[in-house]
């Protein structure tokens, strides 16, 4: 009996979050439950529900700024 492979098309549940070479911190794809983003620190700045506002809770970070408010 033959087993087909299936490719694993889901996406990645962790991605790095760099700017430049300067390393910022993580976002892990939670599904339904959204996105946890995480600074380089492992602190956690925060849980969204879009993709796009992930990656901005990283923009103040990117500005120097310590602390992004949720």
């Amino acid at each position: 009996m033959l087993k087909r492979r299936t490719r694993n098309n889901s996406k990645p549940p962790l991605v790095s979050v760099y700017n430049g070479r300067n390393f910022l911190g993580r976002i892990f794809d939670r599904g339904a439950a959204g996105f946890e983003c995480f600074d380089r620190n492992e602190v956690l700045l925060g849980i969204v529900f879009d993709q796009r506002d992930a990656h901005d809770a990283f923009d103040r970070l990117m500005l120097g700024e310590d602390d992004p408010s949720f």
